[in-house]
């Protein structure tokens, strides 16, 4: 279980140019719960997501991951913990590398590093296999350098590397926001497949108010600086994306 317990975040702290970006923030994830986070421009997603990955120290609040306090665990030892796609295609995956050698390091992530070959024939097969699951014929192409493949591709090759390792959380950063519509569609159904098929507790960032509305078990409005508003999987149901849109003009 994940639980954010009074998260505040303020930069400059401390100085007349402090400014609030979180304050108060609590929220409880279960065990396999995938869970959306909507709000504005500004609103503190992207800093919500630093705070948990370890990348930025809350100025107050605590991080409780099953039941231990990793409040002020580095970001590194975090990583064996959680993992994280992001938006930009060309930053989840190392262009010079071929989708072998992603994969490999990927696997390894949070690992002590032996001095061992990483390509091995077993290996090979394992990465195969788990390209063969995301169905668009990569495990054929796995000694290809990434640069060569579309964004759609890299972008299904960065949720892959997120799940080879063992991971507590899955923290997906507007995953589809430098996608076209079709290939948007295609990453989400992709995503939320694997979330199924692996059981990860997972959060996920959006814009796509039909995607917000359309997956996870629950959405959670941020704006002021907290969670305004909680929808659960069935106040979703009879939500549209305009409908959605007219909640956001009101806050």
């Amino acid at each position: 279980m994940l639980i954010l317990r009074n998260i505040g975040v303020k930069l400059n702290h401390g100085t007349a140019l402090g400014t609030t970006i979180l304050k108060n923030l609590t929220l409880h994830v279960k065990p396999g719960e995938f869970v959306v986070i909507i709000g504005g421009n500004g609103a503190g997603k992207s800093t919500l997501f630093n705070v948990i990955a370890g990348l930025l120290q809350p100025t107050s609040g605590k991080i409780i991951l099953d039941g231990k306090d990793v409040t002020k665990i580095s970001q590194h030892r975090r990583s064996r913990d959680i993992a994280r796609v992001v938006q930009n295609t060309a930053a989840g995956t190392m262009a010079n590398l071929t989708i072998f050698e992603n994969l490999a390091l990927a696997f390894l992530r949070g690992k002590w590093r032996k001095l061992l070959p990483y390509s091995t024939t077993s290996r090979a097969k394992f990465f195969s296999q788990k390209l063969g699951t995301l169905g668009i014929g990569l495990e054929k192409r796995i000694h290809t350098v990434v640069a060569n493949l579309s964004g759609g591709q890299r972008q299904a090759i960065s949720l892959l590397m997120s799940i080879l390792a063992p991971s507590k959380i899955l923290l997906l950063d507007e995953i589809t926001a430098a996608l076209d519509p079709l290939v948007s569609n295609n990453i989400m159904a992709l995503a939320d497949e694997i979330i199924g098929t692996e059981g990860r507790t997972t959060l996920m960032i959006t814009h796509n108010m039909a995607h917000a509305i359309k997956y996870g078990d629950k959405m959670l409005l941020l704006a002021n600086h907290t969670f305004l508003r909680e929808f659960s999987s069935e106040e979703k149901k009879s939500l549209t994306p305009s409908g959605l849109a007219e909640i956001f003009s009101e806050i």
